[in-house]
């Protein structure tokens, strides 16, 4: 109980917080989403499925995470499980997630009812992925949109094409394009959105996103910006400020949109809070939906919680997951079993729960490794962890062997053919956690470097 009452006081005292900020006029996707405007200038934003930011590199997992299932509180049974929406994912031997569906729960039919659906196509030769989405209507699914998502050498996302399809044409027809551009470290840059014009045959800039780094390595600002056909370019319309503390935890993500009548003009619209467990892991955020003052002047907001369940004897690494639920969501740190809901009741003054998300997982034996073969045992990187030097310690037989490194976000940090024993310098890499990856002809080794 009183653990309840302190989060109640940490909830309110964040609630505090945003208030007074919204009152001050000097206040100024980690989780970020994007958008896609159709054609008809409609904002497309799909809080389940984000930009697909890069490909995964190859490696093996322990489990596959199947599906996740949104579940109330059933009086009948007096559990959490009254289901009424999930979330299924299919993947292929090579560790690609091929489907995604989306489905709703019919009481009365006592099943599942499909009404959204994407499948995936991946084309190695050409580091490309088509992602295709349908629609369930009419007893069948229906073409809906297509994703051309291509890629560089580096499995990093450069360009998305995007198409909607033209059932009077009985064919797909260009609506837009993504180009993404990154800084030296590999973060993203900028990201623009172009409409194709098919009369005029030309791409117009439609929207823009601006990423801003504290020492180019940990995301501060996110600027949204939308062309304005009369000043002729990208006027700021919303941003994201995020905030830090001194171990470079993630405390705080605040949104605004930009707002003529206030003195800096932005408006305060939304802020998350994280908190952490001992270890530095996140185990709970809360959510504040920021309202409009009414009339007569008062204020009422929206907040809400997540807290999470874990089971530390997984990290995110064993896990297979959707390409939509990377590790750049914090909560995926290790295998997360199940989020709950809460909210707060401005009436009762009490945070109540209101739902669970459930994850669901199976074993998996793919490896992701296509036809080539596991090095034996005798392959090894060392010290693990490691601080400035790592050595790489393979039969005598293989003299020169291809060693790359890669970050959580799938980027190539390192990639060098080095001979047996040879040191490799880490020293100015992050601390945290990386996967190495190790070939020699039909030979692979994969595992984790932990960097101290």
């Amino acid at each position: 109980m009183k653990r309840q009452y302190l989060f109640l006081i940490i909830g309110l005292c964040f609630y505090l917080l945003t208030f007074g900020q919204r009152k001050s006029s000097n206040s100024i996707s980690l989780l970020h989403q994007y958008s896609v405007q159709d054609m008809q200038g409609q904002l497309y934003e799909s809080e389940h499925r984000v930009i697909q930011r890069n490909l995964r590199p190859k490696y093996l997992f322990k489990e596959k995470l199947d599906s996740i299932i949104v579940c109330s509180y059933d009086e009948m049974t007096s559990a959490w499980d009254k289901q009424y929406i999930k979330e299924a994912f299919e993947y292929d031997d090579n560790c690609n997630e091929i489907a995604w569906v989306y489905s709703v729960w019919s009481a009365g039919d006592n099943k599942w009812l499909d009404c959204i659906k994407e499948e995936s196509q991946y084309d190695e030769l050409i580091s490309g992925v088509v992602n295709i989405q349908f629609a369930w209507s009419n007893d069948q699914w229906n073409k809906e949109r297509k994703w051309e998502c291509i890629y560089n050498e580096d499995k990093v996302l450069i360009q998305k094409l995007c198409y909607k399809w033209r059932y009077d044409l009985d064919d797909w027809q260009l609506t837009e394009k993504l180009d993404c551009s990154y800084n030296a470290q590999g973060q993203p840059l900028t990201d623009s959105l172009y409409a194709w014009y098919v009369n005029s045959q030309k791409w117009q800039l439609q929207e823009k996103i601006d990423y801003e780094y504290i020492n180019d390595n940990e995301l501060h600002y996110v600027f949204y910006s939308s062309w304005d056909s009369v000043a002729n370019k990208c006027v700021e319309i919303r941003k994201e400020w995020y905030l830090y503390d001194l171990q470079w935890r993630l405390i705080t993500l605040s949104s605004y949109e930009w707002d003529n009548a206030s003195d800096d003009h932005w408006r305060l619209t939304n802020r998350k809070g994280y908190s952490y467990d001992e270890n530095d892991y996140l185990k709970r955020n809360a959510n504040v939906f920021i309202k409009p003052p009414v009339e007569d002047g008062s204020i009422q907001h929206n907040i809400s919680w997540k807290t999470y369940e874990f089971d530390f004897s997984f990290f995110w690494g064993d896990i297979l997951l959707s390409n939509y639920l990377t590790h750049q969501e914090l909560k995926f740190h290790h295998k997360l079993l199940n989020t709950s809901l809460s909210k707060y009741n401005p009436e009762t003054k009490q945070e109540e729960r209101y739902g669970e998300v459930g994850y669901y997982y199976s074993t998996t034996i793919e490896t992701g490794t296509d036809t080539q073969y596991l090095f034996s045992e005798a392959v090894n990187v060392y010290p693990n962890p490691a601080r400035e030097i790592i050595y790489v310690n393979c039969p005598s037989e293989y003299f020169y062997v291809l060693f790359e490194l890669y970050n959580i976000d799938g980027n190539k940090i390192i990639s060098s053919t080095i001979n047996n024993a040879e040191s490799v310098d880490i020293s100015a890499l992050e601390k945290g956690l990386y996967i190495y990856y190790i070939k020699y002809d039909q030979y692979v080794s994969i595992g984790k470097l932990i960097k101290d």
